[in-house]
């Protein structure tokens, strides 16, 4: 914490570090590692009152670390290089390739080698090969595959002539029978488009036996694969091939039929890019900084008087395809003491934190709790207690955050008090921190965020950004998207008094337009892709990469191989609007509801004739009693009529 006494810049790698002169090594370290400059720095303690300050490269290679500035400064801190960086290097085919990083790509097509370690005395042999039993696997899998949806039907459409057994719920079922005739149709159809020795599945030793299961003659696949390769997977996968200058076949959809379209560009797409109108070649006039920012992540180039063009395009690069970690800043400035002259520390004591110019008033037992998000966005919480605010520092707190981001995140204090996250992986994250000080006093370190400016130090992490910075020949600086089409723009901002002869505003390109085999397609960059409502091309995607119109820029072929068939064919099967399978769904679920409506009407009239049975039923009771009456009144006459005829007697 000892006060360095040195006062002006030095820059770490063409990054610019201000030194006050009440710096110590500590505040130093943060400033270094603050300013983005591809190092590391750390105070490492070699004796009780011997501490220096270390620097680390963040990128391998010979490049190492480059250190300018005022002499007294450098002489004062004393650096020595203990060990320099080396680029690697190989030796493939008698040809050395010296690459910055042990991660080798382009060498060799298609194949990245990463290097584990060095040993001039070992020659290591690689061999690159078609991995045939892959391949002959999934020919396997696709074989078993359709024997098992075959199996299914033929055991839906069994029948025991003897017992007059079923074999199940479909037998008999006609739309099953034309599902399976649509697979068969799949495996014995020949494949157009391919060598014609090698578009029938029998040709290459998978046939359909007797009960309609595919079989596989693996020796004479094997053999085929060894010797056909190509041929194989024309067989089997769907492809695409062009004739034509500057068209490349992307992808067909499920609805293009297997053939050859014409292609006619009527514009070829084409990058966004600004030009300046200031010659560079003699220098840039005054300092200035320029911002490039594409999808709202942002590149800042400070570029100084005097650099002249190829400067300028290289710092501009440089910045351009560097990968960022993220660093959000607290919005409150935070003291060590009163009156706002020194700003907090990560060695201050908690007894001496101001905000602003107001106490913090911390005492023994205040609790901070934290919450946030790490780089994947997965939650993160914790707290940190002060136990003594007289000897507890701020270091404490800032350990407690680190820990609880497992160590994905470095969390410091700025030189001028205010709070740092620092993602520790680059690229864009989704890191975020805030405090809960409700149980510490008057302390607050405020919103912990990334600025839209970035002047408190703050960034969004992100990668590369796609844009590349170039001289036009004549000491103009040229600013181009590496992408094509109207999405790919980025927006320029400058600042200072030097001009690069930009003009501020948004750039962005053009997108390919034109037909395929006559039909409107869309065009996505230099994608043109065949409009959904297209009859023979929706979905059909091409890519041209010439730079100017072509009314007859060539064809594209698509070749349905055998699985692409079968895979086509089951997405018709099982489609959820007008499927074999959904129509019959629909059929069934209609003569369901037919009976049902049957089984209503019949049990209406059924309970209409229970009810006239009912009337009828209870009209005859009703007869019944009066004839029961009348049989009672006249059974009584007749009896006083007989005993009236006694008596007289």
């Amino acid at each position: 914490t000892e006060e360095l006494g040195l006062s002006g810049d030095i820059e770490i790698n063409s990054v610019t570090v201000t030194l006050v002169e009440s710096d110590s090594l500590a505040t130093l370290r943060e400033k270094i590692n603050n300013a983005g400059a591809d190092v590391t720095a750390s105070v490492v303690s070699y004796e009780t009152d011997d501490h220096r300050l270390s620097l680390t490269s963040a990128e391998t290679g010979a490049e190492g670390i480059s250190l300018d500035g005022a002499s007294d400064i450098l002489t004062t801190l004393g650096f020595t290089e203990i060990s320099a960086g080396r680029d690697a290097s190989l030796v493939i085919d008698s040809v050395t390739i010296t690459r910055s990083s042990n991660i080798i790509e382009g060498v060799i097509e298609g194949v990245t080698i990463d290097l584990l370690k060095a040993d001039l005395a070992t020659e290591i042999t690689l061999t690159v090969e078609r991995d045939i039993n892959a391949v002959s696997g999934k020919i396997n899998n696709f074989v078993s595959a359709y024997n098992a949806v075959s199996s299914y039907i033929n055991g839906q459409q069994d029948f025991d002539s003897e017992t007059g057994e079923t074999g199940g719920v479909l037998f008999g079922d006609g739309t099953l029978a034309s599902v399976k005739s649509d697979l068969v149709n799949t495996v014995l159809d020949q494949v157009d488009g391919v060598d014609a020795g090698f578009s029938l599945l029998n040709f290459v030793g998978v046939t359909l036996d007797e009960t309609g299961m595919l079989t596989v003659d693996e020796e004479v696949l094997d053999e085929y694969l060894q010797d056909n390769f190509n041929d194989i997977v024309g067989l089997f996968a769907a492809q695409g091939t062009t004739e034509g200058e500057n068209l490349e076949f992307v992808h067909a959809g499920s609805s293009v039929e297997p053939g050859t379209y014409a292609i006619s560009i009527d514009q070829a797409a084409s990058q966004g890019t600004a030009t300046g109108t200031v010659d560079l070649t003699g220098g840039l006039g005054a300092d200035a900084t320029l911002i490039v920012a594409v999808s709202g992540y942002r590149a800042v180039v400070d570029l100084d008087a005097g650099m002249v063009i190829d400067d300028i395009v290289s710092a501009v690069n440089t910045e351009l395809e560097a990968a960022q970690a993220e660093i959000r800043v607290g919005s409150e400035f935070l003291y060590a003491g009163s009156g706002e002259l020194t700003p907090l520390t990560a060695e201050t004591t908690w007894d001496q934190v101001y905000v602003g110019g107001t106490a913090a008033n911390l005492e023994n037992g205040d609790t901070i709790s934290f919450s946030g998000t790490d780089h994947q966005g997965g939650a993160v919480s914790g707290s940190y207690e002060i136990t003594d605010v007289s000897t507890d520092t701020v270091q404490g707190l800032l350990s407690a955050v680190e820990a609880a981001y497992g160590g994905d995140a470095t969390a410091s204090i700025d030189s001028e008090g205010r709070i740092v996250i620092e993602d520790n992986e680059e690229g864009r994250s989704k890191l975020t921190l805030s405090f809960d000080t409700s149980g510490a006093g008057g302390l607050t370190f405020g919103d912990i965020d990334v600025s839209s400016d970035g002047s408190d130090g703050s960034r969004a992490g992100r990668t590369a950004l796609a844009v590349s910075a170039s001289d036009d020949g004549s000491g103009n600086l040229i600013l181009t998207n590496d992408n094509y089409g109207s999405s790919a723009a980025f927006t320029i901002e400058q600042f200072g008094a030097g001009s690069l002869g930009l003009v501020d505003g948004e750039y962005a390109g053009e997108d390919v337009s034109g037909t395929i085999n006559g039909e409107e397609a869309t065009g996505s960059g230099q994608v043109l892709t065949g409009a959904s409502d297209a009859d023979m091309t929706a979905g059909l995607s091409i890519k041209y990469t010439g730079d100017a119109p072509l009314e007859t820029a060539g064809t594209v072929t698509f070749i349905e191989g055998v699985a692409e068939k079968f895979s086509r064919s089951l997405s018709a099967i099982t489609d959820p609007v007008d499927g074999y399978v959904t129509f019959k769904r629909q059929s069934l679920t209609s003569t369901i509801d037919s009976y049902d409506d049957r089984i209503e009407r019949i049990n209406e009239l059924l309970e209409k004739k229970a009810q006239r049975m009912i009337d009828r039923f209870v009209a005859m009771e009703l007869a019944l009693s009066k004839i029961q009456t009348q049989s009672d009144w006249l059974a009584g006459q007749i009896s006083a009529a007989y005993s009236g005829w006694e008596f007289n007697r």
